[in-house]
């Protein structure tokens, strides 16, 4: 295994150089959305890396990602193998990726998370293991004292999101959560065969518990495969149709 010595300046560690920490830090302060701002944060982090030893380069067990789904991308999952997002944020813990920026975002069908084992080749970076290392606390301690570029960010995230940079694609078999609205509390008790007058009281009883019949909430694990298989068999029935003729094709949203 290969160790670095790059040190830039006075940094402390002979590992971990200024300008990895720099770069780091810019990762973890984010892009707002700005996907052209992403590219440029992953080109600088990516040619740092290579620096590190590889320990910090990989991870043993499961990662997590938070995906919200756009109209038309499910049927993305499906038919073309899966999406590709290019290397992003991922998480060891499951319950962190669940609350991470809310249940619903306005204009997606579902949030979903993602459960990957990740090969060697998919790990860019193990964070949740670099704050694991006195060195790199070290170097970041000294980094911030000299008032290096993006050391507040790396301070303000720490390993608290157990984070870890992945490359791989996302698939429908890997989907163990899903967020929807569950049925209206009065049709789920209609369905139960729940009278009138004890609903007022089940209901009071639910939110007293935290839950709210009418706000999105999680289906989780076989739950989730259940809405998957059910939807992939949706689409396979529907492209028999197209086939056959029984339904017309589509029309192409982006002609020529």
């Amino acid at each position: 295994m290969r160790t670095s010595s790059v040190s830039t300046g006075n940094a402390v560690s002979e590992t971990f150089s200024d300008a990895f920490l720099s770069a780091l830090g810019a990762w973890q302060r984010g892009w707002n959305e700005d996907q052209a701002r992403r590219e440029v944060l992953l080109s600088e982090l990516a040619a740092h890396v290579v620096e590190i030893p590889e320990w910090f380069r990989q991870v043993n067990g499961n990662c997590y990602r938070k995906r919200y789904l756009l109209p038309g991308e499910f049927a993305q999952l499906f038919l073309h193998g899966g999406l590709h997002d290019g290397p992003t944020s991922w998480t060891t813990t499951r319950e962190f990726a669940a609350n991470f920026k809310g249940l619903m975002r306005p204009g997606a069908i579902t949030a979903a998370i993602f459960e990957h084992a990740p090969d060697p080749n998919d790990v860019l970076l193990n964070i949740e293991r670099l704050w694991g290392a006195k060195e790199f606390s070290d170097a970041v301690t000294s980094f911030e004292e000299r008032g290096g570029s993006n050391a507040d960010a790396l301070r303000n995230f720490e390993g608290n999101q157990a984070e870890i940079i992945l490359n791989c694609l996302l698939l429908p078999g890997e989907i163990v959560g899903l967020t929807g609205v569950s049925s209206g509390f009065d049709l789920l008790c209609d369905k139960l065969g729940i009278v009138e007058a004890a609903r007022s009281g089940i209901l009071k009883d639910l939110i007293a518990t935290g839950v709210y019949p009418d706000e999105p909430d999680w289906a989780w694990d076989d739950a989730a495969r259940r809405v998957i298989a059910n939807t992939y068999s949706e689409f396979d029935a529907r492209l028999k149709k197209y086939a056959s003729g029984e339904l017309p094709a589509p029309a192409n949203p982006n002609p020529p």
